[in-house]
């Protein structure tokens, strides 16, 4: 049986598709521009924790207590949740502290290096634990 649609049927059914089209990509632009500023104030959220922990990670670093300086720094990781891992290098490159179960990771060593005259330099990872975002920040403005 064929059905027959009047003008006011047909007016409704494309109004409602109308809606339908411009919601959906209403929801798009929001989850994307949202993202956008998650993954901004994440990563700013991060920056500040780091130059927080900064003024710690010196005093260890001067004084040479590396046993201590990863002792705090596996404190610090246990306190804050967003945090997977953190770990200090010298000037030279040599890994001083980690926190690292299993050893560090030696492909993680060279991945962000800051330019010099930057506060901060930030990398995205794909990892198997999922996406990450590692910030690195030189102590001393690049003097230790």
């Amino acid at each position: 049986m064929k059905r027959i649609y009047t003008i006011q049927s047909k007016l409704l059914m494309s109004a409602f598709g109308v809606l339908l089209i411009s919601g959906a990509i209403l929801l798009v632009f929001n989850m994307t521009a949202v993202y956008q500023k998650l993954e901004t104030r994440l990563q700013l959220r991060g920056v500040t924790i780091a130059d927080l922990m900064s003024p710690e990670v010196v005093n260890q670093l001067l004084t040479e207590n590396f046993l201590v300086l990863e002792l705090m720094l596996k404190d610090r990781l246990g306190d804050e949740q967003d945090i997977e891992y953190v770990f200090v290098t010298t000037k030279s490159g040599r890994i001083v502290a980690h926190t690292f179960e299993n050893g560090f990771p030696t492909e993680l060593k060279n991945i962000n290096q800051v330019p010099i005259g930057q506060d901060y330099a930030i990398v995205s990872l794909s990892t198997e634990k999922g996406a990450l975002i590692d910030i690195a920040m030189p102590l001393l403005k690049g003097e230790l």
